[in-house]
């Protein structure tokens, strides 16, 4: 878990430094809010283009790889910020830059945690990881004062290359579990791990050593003949048939779009919040290092809540409802929460503007953990590519957001914005709970129980499903 969300910060710290600084950015390199909504938008529009296929990519040569892939890029992004950017379309290439290691990163890691963390622990762990985003925004506000107002900008984005080249050397000395050989609790289908998890019934005695083990329902060999290697056997399907398995299992494409349009309405709010509410806390009145410690705050808010709503997940996990599905009605909650923040911070009210963005960061940016592991807990079989489909809305807000949030600040002001990222958070969990049903109808026609052949350990044993009997 702390590699996940050392990785998930390390993904996201160019684009939000480029929010917490954008008062810097814009005064050096003569931009307007739209130009910074630009800028924020190629980062998360180039990482909507490539998630999908680095989803298929994780789950083909292994997330590991991928997420140093990814580091390497986002190390490349800071450096050519810092170095280089000296108008809108050399820093806009910067973040694109960092774009691409976002959307390698987080399917990749979405993968690493769904083979290394316990079942009964992923709420927490997504919950962690997801905290790497608002780690990465208490940084970026935390920079401000440190940095930005003393040294300049670019020693900001120096510094946060520093704190990514220490992840990428984390990365390189990590080495995941085995495949197969996870901690107990794991919940993965034979064919995402490359083991096969056939059951043995209770009465089979072990096997002397040396000899090999005849598949269910079949006759011991005669003396000189040969049993076929168990790693080539095939699972048992709920028909009772062997059937081959495939490295690219099926995935339910129609709640995953519409997962990923409630999400993308969702973070189109959120990340406009993070690329400006520095900028908007300025406007009103509030000092430069002020508004960047209260972003500091918020996100710190932020990341406790996500850990928070993860941990809580864990303990509702054996409640009898479907996997994911009540995870998804507390988005709904998080974001109708949410919206209260964002009209606090329309109103323009000094008074407010502390609880809101608190608010606005707890419940209307804490949910990010219980989406993504709803999703991975209701396709555990290819947790990277539907984690990679719903990412794409991830991405598509963070980049239409934060270009729709500058437009209106440069036209109608901040207060017409904020009630922008209200609306948007209204559709959200709307769309969410549109998803939810959708999600449970599917589920419920279908068989949510684990397939045959899928190992399964408890929380203090292991054990294994069986086929059905003919």
């Amino acid at each position: 878990m702390a590699t996940a969300i050392a990785a998930a910060t390390a993904a996201v710290l160019p684009v939000f430094l480029a929010g917490a600084m954008a008062v810097q950015l814009r005064h050096a390199l003569h931009l307007g809010a739209t130009d910074i909504g630009i800028a924020v938008a190629a980062f998360f529009g180039t990482s909507a283009l490539c998630s999908v296929s680095f989803g298929a990519v994780a789950e083909r040569i292994g997330p590991l790889a991928v997420m140093r892939t990814a580091a390497a890029l986002a190390l490349a992004s800071m450096l050519v910020v810092a170095g280089f950017a000296r108008s809108l379309p050399s820093l806009a290439t910067g973040l694109a830059i960092g774009g691409l290691a976002n959307g390698a990163m987080q399917p990749a890691v979405n993968l690493f945690l769904s083979r290394t963390v316990r079942s009964r622990r992923q709420g927490l762990a997504f919950g962690v990881k997801q905290a790497g985003i608002p780690a990465a925004t208490l940084l970026s506000g935390l920079a401000v004062p440190a940095l930005a107002l003393t040294v300049g900008w670019e020693a900001g984005f120096a510094a946060g290359a520093a704190l990514v080249a220490a992840v990428g050397v984390v990365l390189v000395r990590t080495r995941q579990t085995p495949p197969g050989s996870g901690p107990p609790g794991d919940v993965r289908p034979a064919a995402a791990t490359g083991i096969q998890a056939a059951a043995t019934p209770a009465s089979t005695t072990t096997p002397a050593p040396g000899t090999t083990t005849p598949a269910p329902g079949t006759t011991t060999p005669a003396p000189g003949t040969t049993t076929p290697d168990v790693r080539t056997t095939v699972p048992a399907t709920a028909s009772g048939s062997n059937q081959a398995a495939s490295p690219r299992p099926r995935v339910d494409r129609l709640p995953l779009a519409v997962l990923a349009v409630g999400m993308g309405a969702a973070v189109a709010a959120a990340t406009s919040m993070g690329s400006f509410v520095v900028a908007s806390a300025v406007a009103h009145g509030v000092r430069p290092a002020l508004a960047g410690l209260l972003s500091a705050l918020g996100s710190a808010v932020g990341l406790t809540a996500r850990i928070g709503f993860g941990w809580n997940a864990d303990r509702r996990r054996h409640s009898g409802t479907l996997p994911g599905l009540r995870d998804l009605t507390m988005v709904a909650t998080l974001l109708t929460t949410g919206i209260l923040g964002y009209l606090a911070l329309a109103s323009g009210r000094p008074a407010l503007l502390v609880p809101g963005v608190l608010v606005a960061y707890g419940a209307g940016w804490g949910f990010n953990g219980l989406f993504n592991l709803a999703v991975v807990r209701s396709h555990p079989h290819a947790p990277a590519r539907a984690t990679g489909i719903t990412q794409v809305g991830t991405y598509l807000g963070g980049m239409g957001g934060p270009l729709a949030f500058g437009f209106l600040v440069d036209h109608s002001g901040y207060d017409a914005a904020w009630l922008m990222c209200a609306a948007l958070a209204a559709t959200g969990a709307v769309t969410m709970a549109v998803a939810d049903r959708l999600l449970h109808r599917r589920q419920s026609a279908g068989c949510p129980e684990p397939a045959p052949g899928l190992a399964v350990r408890g929380d203090a044993r292991s054990r294994s499903v069986p086929p059905p009997a003919p």
